[in-house]
Order: structure tokens, then C-alpha cells, then sequence
């Protein structure tokens, strides 16, 4: 579960993740809620996996939302890097907070899914 927030000129989260049935959370501040959430969540997850530390977000693109409403669907799409390796991951959601933190979610996974084959 995670909670992001805007907090004295920046934004704040709140991350909670069960790794191995073990519940392990962290607070953040960052540049913005997205920074927040993905500091957060790489605190958390270098605690268990600690090549996680090498993984880098180097893009994060919210394209303009064209369509007027409350229902228009994002697209998110993030380039991680680590090990001289890229990858990206993409989300949509009518939620843009909730689809730029699924990227995110879904690049550590991808990560850790490649370093699991290594072993």
C-alpha cells in the first residue's frame, strides 16, 4: 500500500510492501509525488534486494492529456537503467498518480525478474 502527498513545497509518500510475509515501509520526500514514491520504494526494496541500488529512473513521461473530462485515460512510460542495461515499462489508468506509480512498480519488478535468471 503506498500514500503519496504534497508537503512544504515538495510531496511526501508513504510506502508499505510485504516481502517473503515481513511488512516493510519507509517515508519519503522528493522533487515531486512520483520522486517521493520511487525513493520510497527503492529504500524498501534495497533492504531485501540489494542490486535494486543500481536500478536508476532516467525518464518518466506523462504525455498532455488531450481529452476534456474527468475519465480521459494516461499513458505512462518510464526508461529504468542499471548494469549498462535499459528498459521500459508503460501504464494507463485514468488515475494519473496511481498509473505513474504502477510504471514504476512494474519496472523494479521487471528488474528483479531479470536478476532472478541471473542466479
Amino acid at each position: 500500500s503506498w500514500s503519496t502527498r504534497r508537503h512544504n513545497g515538495g510531496a511526501f509518500a508513504h510506502v508499505e510492501v510485504v516481502v517473503n510475509g515481513k511488512k516493510i515501509n519507509h517515508d519519503a520526500e522528493g522533487d515531486g509525488q512520483i520522486n517521493a514514491f520511487d525513493i520510497a520504494l527503492r529504500r524498501i526494496l534495497v533492504k531485501k534486494y540489494s542490486e535494486v541500488s543500481n536500478v536508476q529512473l532516467l525518464h518518466y513521461n506523462m504525455p498532455d492529456i488531450q481529452q476534456p473530462g474527468t475519465d480521459a485515460e494516461v499513458v505512462i512510460h518510464t526508461i529504468f537503467g542499471a548494469d549498462g542495461k535499459r528498459w521500459t515499462s508503460v501504464a494507463k489508468g485514468t488515475n494519473q498518480q496511481i498509473a505513474g506509480e504502477n510504471a514504476i512498480i512494474d519496472g523494479y519488478k521487471y528488474y528483479l525478474v531479470l536478476m532472478e535468471g541471473k542466479t
